[in-house]
């Protein structure tokens, strides 16, 4: 193992972004393809966000080498 990186805090951020994005753009979902698949996907990401701002999830990149 050559190096653990530790990528919580930028897939808090990118989940983030897109949770903004998705609730942006709510009209346009809802009207193609409804309240339910909306709110799944808020959820989703919403819910993401809080875990990884809870540190309950974690994203690690490791960079491996062959032996």
């Amino acid at each position: 193992m050559l190096s653990v990186v530790d990528d919580r805090l930028s897939y808090q951020r990118t989940c983030e972004a897109w949770a903004h994005n998705l609730d942006g753009a709510r009209e346009q979902i809802v009207s193609r393809w409804g309240e339910a698949t909306y709110r799944r996907f808020r959820l989703y990401l919403w819910g993401s966000v809080a875990a990884f701002g809870s540190q309950r999830l974690q994203a690690y990149r490791w960079l491996l080498e062959l032996p």
